[in-house]
């Protein structure tokens, strides 16, 4: 079953899901003028999907409630007083961290912006993380930062607190980047400098973190696309047990030869050897 979180706008809505087969788990925001959001759940009706809905509504939403009831996908409705304030938490049960780390393309720095509001994004303060920042996940409680830093040698994972930022805990030891959380908080993955995917135990202390020794997973050859800061070509499930990563095709595969009126051909070859 595919269970869908919605933070209902007039104009929008926020959606966060889980797919309870495979484990996928993601965001999206779906516009209603345009029609964005009633493509997006009649499509899932056509792919045959079961759908649960939780809604949460700060606007006319009867349109939306018939659309669900003619896809006859299960809604639920939250009180107004036991709000929940985020799509994450109707699918996780856990709180979306209040913030979002972005890569600041003019100062090649790490930009913590919230994800309700307007509020101007803001520098990551630390005076230990001077050095191109990317790649910044928050930690799925949202009390602590994992990113790649350039250093003089080379990039390297690390994780800083928020939002106070005083402490800087190293992650990778010979080169690393793409961080991502296990979906608990308790472990960190990372993609070492030659193609291996490393997964590190992380225990947090209060305001700080352990750091265990990196474990190799897996090794993978990396997309050849092009990349802008902050990209990370993979994603873990919630467990940690699958991956999806982009990579290259592959370049010894044979070629598909499709032969058409291949019934003919064979005629003529009897028709010669007569």
């Amino acid at each position: 079953m595919l269970i869908i979180g919605v933070d209902y706008h007039p104009s929008f809505q926020q959606i966060a899901f889980c797919d309870q087969e495979t484990g996928e788990c993601g965001e999206q925001r779906l516009s209603h003028s345009d029609g964005e959001a009633e493509r997006f759940y009649r499509d899932l009706k056509q792919r045959g999907s079961s759908v649960r809905v939780g809604m949460e509504a700060s606007g006319y939403a009867r349109w939306f409630e018939r659309l669900l009831g003619e896809l006859r996908f299960r809604p639920d409705h939250i009180p107004p007083g036991r709000r929940q304030r985020s799509p994450y938490r109707l699918v996780s049960g856990r709180p979306l961290p209040a913030h979002r780390a972005l890569s600041s393309r003019r100062a090649g720095n790490l930009v913590t912006a919230p994800h309700s509001g307007r509020s101007r994004p803001t520098p990551l303060t630390s005076p230990v993380t001077k050095g191109l920042q990317t790649s910044g996940q928050f930690s799925p409680d949202g009390k602590f930062i994992a990113f790649t830093l350039a250093t003089s040698g080379g990039p390297e994972v690390f994780i800083v607190p928020f939002p106070s930022g005083n402490g800087m805990w190293q992650v990778s030891i010979d080169g690393g980047h793409w961080a991502r959380w296990r979906h608990d908080g308790k472990e960190l993955y990372f993609a070492s400098m030659r193609n291996v995917l490393t997964a590190v135990d992380v225990t947090e202390k209060g305001d700080r973190v352990e750091i265990g020794l990196p474990v190799p997973l897996f090794s993978f050859r990396r997309s050849l696309r092009s990349y802008r800061p902050g990209m990370i070509d993979y994603d873990v499930s919630p467990d940690g047990k699958r991956f999806l990563l982009i990579v290259p095709a592959d370049e010894n595969a044979r070629p598909l030869t499709l032969v058409v009126n291949w019934t003919a051909e064979l005629q003529k070859g009897d028709s010669r050897r007569r």
